[in-house]
């Protein structure tokens, strides 16, 4: 598995819902950064509690709770921090004008009726990448996923195998 990633820095990262420390990775491929926040040490004999989040401009500024936009980001990472080691790793996407334009336009024409599905298409393989190598890259070896149960295919090629799938009930909890 080729290696598209680079750590550039990390730092302390106080959130609403306690400190975290934040990674940054620079992607060779898109030149995009993406980040983890890391609550807790992570160590080998305690799998954390992950969550790849692919981020959506719409759904993580609004807080969204179309299902379209899946588990909210802010609702990831306040489940994360009540355990003792999470990662929340965000995944970014080139999101020009146009593609938010779009992506409005889409939800508005399912509104109306219109028969969409309910997701354009966005992930690939690639994307299961760039987290397994962010995973990787923070020691994680054996983890518990924040999802519903998917196949992951390759994570064993990261040396990452996902040990639980964890779901959360309050998905669209917009309580503090």
């Amino acid at each position: 598995n080729e290696k598209t990633i680079e750590r550039v820095t990390s730092c302390d990262w106080p959130t609403e819902f306690g400190n975290f420390e934040l990674f940054a990775y620079k992607d060779s491929i898109d030149n995009v950064v993406h980040f983890a926040l890391v609550k807790g040490k992570i160590e080998s004999d305690k799998p954390p509690l992950i969550r790849v989040h692919i981020s959506n401009t719409l759904c993580d500024l609004t807080n969204s709770t179309r299902e379209t936009c899946g588990l909210p980001l802010r609702n990831a990472i306040k489940r994360v921090a009540e355990e003792e080691t999470g990662i929340v790793v965000i995944l970014n996407q080139k999101e020009d004008s146009q593609v938010l334009i779009q992506r409005i336009e889409h939800c508005c024409r399912r509104d109306k009726g219109e028969d969409l599905p309910a997701n354009p298409p966005t992930h690939d393989l690639r994307t299961h990448g760039l987290g397994a190598q962010i995973l990787s890259d923070l020691g994680v070896h054996k983890m518990r996923v924040l999802s519903a149960p998917k196949k992951m295919h390759a994570l064993s090629g990261f040396g990452l195998e996902v040990i639980d799938y964890v779901n959360d009930e309050r998905k669209n909890d917009h309580s503090n």
